[in-house]
């Protein structure tokens, strides 16, 4: 009897077994270490990616932005360079290290990509961080695949490889963004949040905007008049520091006395110009075209975000505000994106320049703010009025902007990343394109399904990637390394003093302080050049009149003292600078054998090889009207045309038939009627011709013209 009852008591126990109770710690640790992992990983890929993408290229081209960042980088690096403009220098704070510790250009340049790149990198952590926190619901893994569909954003990619600040830009607003997020629980975070914002006026001037959202979305979530005050304060410290005080200093010490920093931002008075009509009108269609931009690249995903932010701001305008982080962020971003659209389609209304299609729906300094509006949008179901506003907005721009720019010029591509109606349909006119770009939104709006959506947006940013490679190849094969930089650098001591001829703004000259940053690299005029100076003198066109001689580039002049340097550089040609005081370009053989049809160096001439052709051609050179002197010199005989033309040949200005070429020279006078900005000379030989060519002389001063023609290299 026992026994039984002993067996049914051991029956019971093995029945009522209780399974191990979870621990809670163990599952949070194991949660955070898979959220850590992801975010390493998401930073990591980032800037390995962007950098290696962008690992090509080894300098700038000549854009004002990054002349004006990278010249801030040179003197927080510590060196001397001439170039304070009115670009603000946030940015530039982390590129100083590069100037400061490394040596070469390629170096840096190599360093600025990985910067730019873990800028990036940082904000998709932080848009990734916004995902877990706005979107609990979904797992981890489908908000890190949102978070990768967000980082091949075209801009953000191909960006990294200049130096523009949107990557410092995008890195800051998200930040905010994810501070204003934790702010109602948290006075640290707002604090933080309006450092954030009021750094982003250091990066770029449109941060005021965020500033001033920042602090009404201070004071609309806590109600708080000491917080929201302590945060205004602590915003107009900053910013007024930077306004008053900081960048008057930089600016002082980066210009030389008689000088003043570069300008490219439309005055305040001519701001008063958009109070009419007409004005009002441009630019809310620039306006309207900058939201029609957003709806578009984005495949119609930003219209979620856009209604929802203006939903959470009639609630707070009722008092009854949502502080879900849904509302908190979809407010901030669209507020901030609304107030950078105002502001910069007010700024190039005023602009005179500003007539480029990319004008009238710039979208590179929106881009800044998109990554929170393009996560949110991802991670929502649009409805019908999402549709609708998809489908209008653009419509009505196009309509706007066929009336008032019917034949604006062609788009900048690298303002205009992703807009990829133009990159489908490149024959397709600017409105048409506008068009097709909101029906293929709307259709995606209207299918209404996140996985058709990261399908469009994966081919949307497939196809307008390569078109901004292509273009930034374009550009940098055309602002290579100028050769009289190498020269400077073979010949010259570092620390020396580089004078350049004064410009009204940015041009090659402030792009080649890059490459001479550890020079003494300033503005100066020429007549003081001699007495100020240790080293050369650079120009576009005259030069010192006490200079001793000249390296003529294509598109820049030497200008140097005493006994010129070896000619070891195929792209300058030496001459005398006396007969170039006022105007010249000088082509010897071998600058003149880098566009040859049939012709081979040989003993310093370039000399026609048998098949007919031209033997030189180019440079297509910038040339103001007048009457100009051309000295041709070189050997042999046989019956050859001579041209001079713009436009590709189709605009003749003269023409002459050659049926010998003296070493002495030949003098060919022509006249150009008006400025041209690609003109050509070349030299068409027949097959079998005995003629080789030593150089030529173009010059709009006569005098002294055959001296430069014989010029030999000796210390005049």
């Amino acid at each position: 009897m026992a026994e039984a009852v002993n067996q049914r008591i051991k029956v019971a126990a093995r029945d009522k077994t209780i399974s191990p109770i979870p621990c809670k710690g163990y599952e949070r640790e194991a949660s955070m270490t898979s959220e850590l992992s992801i975010s390493a990983a998401i930073f990591s890929l980032t800037t390995l990616c962007f950098s290696i993408a962008n690992a090509p290229y080894s300098g700038p081209v000549v854009l004002p932005d990054e002349m004006g960042y990278l010249a801030y980088g040179e003197f927080f690096g510590g060196h001397s360079i001439d170039a304070a403009s009115s670009f603000h220098f946030g940015y530039s704070l982390f590129l100083a290290p590069l100037f400061w510790g490394l040596s070469s250009t390629e170096a840096i340049w190599n360093g600025l990509t990985i910067i730019n790149g873990a800028f990036f990198g940082g904000a998709l952590v932080i848009c990734h961080r916004l995902s877990r926190e706005i979107f609990p619901s979904h797992s981890l893994t489908m908000s890190a695949l949102t978070v990768g569909l967000c980082a091949l954003y075209p801009a953000w990619i191909s960006i990294s490889g200049y130096a523009f600040s949107q990557g410092c830009f995008a890195f800051f607003f998200t930040l905010t963004a994810y501070l204003l997020m934790k702010s109602p629980a948290s006075k640290a975070c707002a604090i933080g949040a309006s450092a954030t914002a009021a750094f982003l006026f250091w990066v770029h001037e449109l941060g005021i905007v965020c500033c001033v959202m920042t602090a009404l979305m201070i004071w609309v979530t806590s109600r708080n008049y000491r917080l929201t005050t302590a945060s205004a304060a602590l915003m107009l410290v900053l910013i007024g520091g930077y306004v008053l005080w900081l960048s008057p200093a930089v600016k002082a010490a980066m210009t030389p006395a008689g000088f003043a920093p570069i300008e490219h931002y439309p005055s305040a008075v001519s701001a008063l110009d958009i109070f009419s009509l007409s004005g009002l009108v441009e630019a809310s269609t620039r306006a309207l075209g900058q939201v029609s931009y957003l709806l578009i690249v984005t495949l119609g995903l930003a219209a979620t975000p856009l209604l929802i932010a203006l939903s959470a701001a009639l609630g707070a305008l009722r008092g009854k505000f949502d502080k879900s982080p849904l509302h908190l962020v979809s407010l901030f971003a669209v507020g901030c994106t609304a107030g950078m659209t105002i502001f910069s389609a007010a700024m190039f209304t005023v602009v005179e320049t500003a007539t480029r299609q990319d004008h009238w729906m710039y979208g590179r300094y929106n881009e800044g703010a998109l990554l929170p509006i393009l996560l949110i949008g991802l991670s929502t179901k649009p409805g019908r009025i999402a549709l609708a506003l998809t489908l209008v907005a653009p419509a009505i721009f196009a309509i706007l902007v066929r009336l008032q720019a019917p034949e604006a010029d062609p788009l900048s591509v690298i303002n205009s990343a992703a807009f990829w109606p133009a990159v489908a349909f490149p024959d397709a006119d600017f409105s048409r394109q506008i068009l097709i770009g909101a029906i293929g939104a709307g259709a995606v709006t209207a299918i209404a399904s996140s996985g058709i959506a990261a399908v469009g947006l994966l081919a949307v940013f497939a196809i307008c990637l390569p078109r901004q490679f292509q273009w930034h190849d374009m550009a940098s094969n055309d602002h290579r390394v100028p050769q009289a930089v190498t020269l400077i650098r073979d010949q010259i001591p570092r620390g020396a003093c580089i004078g350049f001829a004064a410009s009204g703004g940015f041009s090659r000259l402030h792009f080649m302080g890059f490459y001479l940053f550890d020079y003494r690299y300033s503005r100066m005029k020429p007549s003081l050049w001699a007495t100020t100076c240790d080293g050369p003198f650079l120009s576009q066109s005259d030069g010192p009149s006490d200079a001793d001689w000249v390296a003529v580039g294509d598109r820049e002049r030497l200008f140097g003292k005493g006994a010129p340097p070896m000619d070891n550089y195929s792209r300058l040609a030496f001459a005398d600078a006396g007969a170039c005081a006022d105007w010249c370009y000088v082509a010897d053989a071998e600058k003149l054998s880098l566009r040859s049809q049939n012709g081979q160096l040989v003993d310093g001439a370039l000399a026609a090889s048998g098949p007919s052709g031209f033997l030189f051609f180019g440079p297509y050179i910038k040339v103001e009207k007048g009457r100009y002197l051309l000295n041709l010199s070189g050997t042999g005989s046989g019956e050859s045309h001579l041209d001079v033309v713009t436009d590709a040949g189709r605009n003749v200005l003269a023409q002459y038939t050659i049926n010998a070429l003296s070493p002495a020279g030949s003098e060919f006078f022509f006249d150009i009627p008006s400025d041209v900005k690609d003109l050509e000379i070349r030299l068409s030989v027949p097959a079998g011709a005995q003629m080789a060519v030593t150089g030529y002389v173009l010059s709009k001063n006569s005098a002294n013209v055959a001296t430069i023609a014989g010029y030999s290299r000796t210390l005049r």
